[in-house]
């Protein structure tokens, strides 16, 4: 959050570390600003002759675009809860039988089955930021994996030998590639020599990690590295996003422009599917 001066454009910053930022709105005497935080969901205030300093107001739950009247001492924002849940399909119905798999009153996203089929790793944000949680395959004991307190972490992906679970995170403002053990523990960056990583995907010996780089200047493509991280190497050259390795480990399948696409592992043979 920063302020600009309109007679000479000096601008300074008056708050940092803020997981995005919905909503502001001037107080009436123009020395105070109220704004949203999305990732808890409150209304805050910070002072123009206090920066760095914000203190949560006692109203606003779930708020998000916020405005002052500049008269009347009078405030209004905007309210909304969203609650996606995961579900399963029971193929084997006739018809096929749908029924809630995976529950809370929040945003459950990202779902993906371990190798064995006994858990699914997936992100949700019940407990106030989006972290990466693992449930047995029938949605009940749930586990948080993550703590970064953050809007963006999530899409997990198993390796093929259950032992990991890779995802992408922005915790500390860039876009990176993370290992966690699924039975716990610290989750460790993945160190690639390209930066802004994301949308993580193993191939089927475990070898390698397919992710989207470039996402952020618009032009995302799909790059591989070795599972233990290292340099990295570009496999399409069309901008593409979404990656995910064929079971028999000869193609890369990826979108692009709604459509799906292909590329052999090597980088060869790039093609609209």
């Amino acid at each position: 959050l920063h302020v600009s001066r309109m007679s000479d454009g000096h601008t300074e910053r008056l708050l940092q570390g803020i997981d995005g930022i919905p909503g502001i709105a001037w107080s009436e005497d123009g020395r105070r600003i109220v704004f949203s935080s999305p990732w808890n969901g409150d209304l805050w205030e910070t002072s123009l002759s206090r920066p760095g300093y914000a203190e949560k107001l006692p109203f606003g739950q779930d708020a998000s675009d916020v405005a002052a009247s500049r008269a009347g001492h009078r405030l209004a924002y905007v309210q909304g809860v969203k609650n996606v849940n995961i579900w399963r399909l029971d193929l084997s119905g006739s018809p096929p039988q749908a029924r809630k798999l995976i529950v809370s009153s929040r945003e459950q996203l990202a779902p993906n089955f371990s190798p064995d089929g006994s858990k699914i790793a997936f992100s949700s944000n019940r407990s106030g930021g989006a972290e990466v949680w693992v449930c047995d395959a029938n949605g009940s004991n749930a586990v948080q994996l993550t703590s970064y307190g953050i809007l963006a972490t999530g899409m997990p992906r198993w390796s093929p030998n259950g032992k990991q679970i890779a995802f992408d995170s922005r915790v500390g403002g860039e876009a990176n590639i993370y290992v966690v053990d699924p039975n716990g523990g610290v989750a460790r960056k993945l160190n690639i020599d390209i930066h802004g990583n994301n949308l993580p995907s193993w191939s089927h010996d475990g070898r390698w990690i397919y992710f989207v780089h470039g996402e952020d200047a618009r032009e995302s493509a799909i790059w591989k590295v070795s599972s233990e991280g290292g340099r990295a190497v570009r496999i399409a050259e069309t901008e593409a996003t979404y990656p995910l390795e064929s079971p028999d480990g000869q193609y890369v399948y990826f979108a692009h422009k709604r459509k799906l696409w292909r590329v052999r592992t090597d980088a060869s043979a790039e093609q609209e599917v």
